[in-house]
């Protein structure tokens, strides 16, 4: 009814527009009217034409539209959510799965760090492995004479030749410690009953102190990649073996303040 009544209507006006123009206005006309019968993609059981129909009939300073789609988030039991599901029409739910889709959950500074751990043997695990982190003993090349410093370069020449595996070298500035320093003129500050000593002593002391917070010391490490937990105790024995007196282990506490730095480069240790 509704066709035949549209082609009806833009048979017998089609003479107000121009006349080359006349059959492609009944042609979208017709399409016009096929397209406001079809299904309403928003109204479940609807057609388009009543859709439009509600859109000029509402009260538009009273009703708002609701997104059905918000309902399901809202909502903590899964029956209530599969029901508001349901009644979505099909363009709601290919929306509302192509969100599902696009949603991720942000990650955490866990997720960023690749180190896991401290195992029993205060190895690092890592996602993909082992790190072990050794100490480089620095030299002093001013001083050395010539048999020491060849002796030097052939054995780091020998390690770079026999060891295979994966290495990083970095450096990084430590404050200087004097805390046992200032606790032993702290100790003799207490006992001087003399007060020409007592204020060199509190000199000695302040000195200590204003050193401790602006002094840096460069240390250099050496971190050592293997892939399982056998590996990486051979790779650090051979590493040992080769630099004798060049590198050494060190503490689980210094690892700690290593990767702290590492992971806070402004802040200080």
């Amino acid at each position: 009814m509704i066709l035949g009544g549209g082609f009806g209507f833009f048979h017998i006006t089609k003479n107000i527009v121009p006349k080359g123009f006349s059959n492609l206005y009944v042609v979208l006309g017709i399409g016009f009217i096929f397209y406001l019968i079809l299904n309403s993609p928003d109204n479940k059981n609807k057609r388009i034409f009543n859709s439009v129909i509600y859109a000029l009939a509402r009260e538009k300073e009273t009703i708002k539209s609701i997104d059905r789609k918000n309902l399901i988030k809202e909502h903590n039991d899964e029956k209530l959510k599969s029901e508001i599901f349901e009644n979505l029409s099909r363009k709601e739910k290919k929306k509302y799965k192509k969100e599902q889709k696009k949603k991720k959950i942000e990650k955490t500074t866990l997720d960023l760090i690749d180190i896991l751990y401290f195992d029993n043997r205060d190895y690092l695990k890592h996602k993909k492995g082992y790190i072990e982190i050794l100490e480089i003993i620095p030299q002093d090349l001013m001083n050395l004479n010539y048999e020491n410093t060849l002796n030097l370069i052939q054995k780091n020449s020998y390690f770079y030749m026999s060891y295979q595996q994966d290495i990083k070298i970095i450096s990084m500035n430590f404050p200087v410690n004097f805390e046992e320093q200032i606790q032993y003129f702290n100790t003799l500050l207490e006992n001087e009953n003399n007060e020409f000593k007592s204020k060199f002593l509190r000199l000695k002391v302040n000195e200590l102190e204003r050193l401790q917070e602006t002094r840096y010391n460069k240390e250099f490490f050496m971190f050592l990649f293997s892939q399982n937990e056998v590996s990486i105790e051979e790779d650090v024995n051979q590493v040992l073996r080769i630099l004798p007196g060049l590198t050494k282990k060190i503490s689980r506490e210094k690892k700690e303040k290593i990767l702290f730095k590492l992971n806070n480069m402004n802040t200080k240790i």
